[in-house]
Formats: C-alpha cells, sequence, structure tokens
C-alpha cells in the first residue's frame, strides 16, 4: 500500500505504507469470498487457512472477525464462522440496488455527457472479459 505526499527512506517520493498481518489477511479473505474460492455457505476451515496462508490462528480469528463484522462472513456459536448464502430476499435487495445505481447513473451521464465516454469504455471492458474476471484487475480507467 502506497501512501501519497510524504517522503520515502530516500527522502523522495511517496511513504510506503506498512499493512499488518491482520490487514493483509483480511484483503486476502475478502478477496477469496468475493471471487468465489469459498463457496456460498461453506465453512471457513481455521485449520486449513493457517497452513494456506502460513499464520497463526490469533491472527486468522481476527480477521475473520473483521470480516464478520463487516457482513461478508457468518458466525454461528458452537459451529464456527461460514460464508453466508443469499435467501430470495437478498437477491431482491442485490436487484433493487442495481436498478437504484443504474437510475442513478443515468441521470448522472444526462446531467454531465462528457462522461459518457468513461461509461462506454467501462461498459465495453466488462462486456470483454471472462465471465470469471475479478473486479479489482479491472483498469481504474474503465472504473472511472
Amino acid at each position: 500500500m502506497v501512501v501519497e505526499g510524504g517522503p520515502s527512506a530516500g527522502g523522495q517520493g511517496d511513504w510506503l505504507g506498512r499493512v499488518s498481518t491482520v490487514d493483509a489477511l483480511v484483503l486476502a479473505l475478502r478477496r477469496r469470498v468475493l471471487d468465489g474460492v469459498d463457496p456460498l455457505g461453506g465453512w471457513m476451515r481455521e485449520a486449513e487457512l493457517c497452513k494456506l496462508f502460513g499464520v497463526s490462528r490469533h491472527s486468522l480469528r481476527s480477521a475473520l472477525q473483521v470480516l464478520v463484522g463487516e457482513g461478508l462472513l457468518r458466525h454461528e456459536p458452537n459451529r464456527g464462522i461460514f460464508v453466508p448464502s443469499l435467501s430470495a430476499d437478498d437477491v431482491l435487495d442485490v436487484y433493487a440496488l442495481r436498478r437504484t445505481c443504474g437510475v442513478g447513473a443515468v441521470r448522472e451521464l444526462s446531467q454531465a455527457p462528457d462522461r459518457l465516454g468513461t461509461a462506454q469504455r467501462a461498459l465495453q471492458h466488462t462486456e470483454s472479459s471472462p465471465a470469471h474476471a475479478s473486479w479489482e484487475h479491472t483498469p481504474r480507467q474503465a472504473r472511472a
């Protein structure tokens, strides 16, 4: 992670921010869940994840709790931590949100037609991307 605006070790350029083990785990676990590596309804097996990432159970549990707090994972007492499955109501909520965002995007573009080219590039990039492509690999200019 680079924090802009400060000197690096050499006294010039950007500051290089440090990321804790827990923060790095949160990012990696979030990516796994959002990319579908850990399936909906799947149990987050601590021993396997500790071995995979080479971290202690304490660090892993801290990272999992962050994701539980964000709502990305679910904790069930005496059972463990799971990737929640989507209910019919959850799916309806997603589509309601998509509709709201779509209407907002159309409204924004109608008031700023100079941004239409950016929206068209983002749409072209999305349509040409493989179905399994991760959002974080989308070029920033296509997300603007």
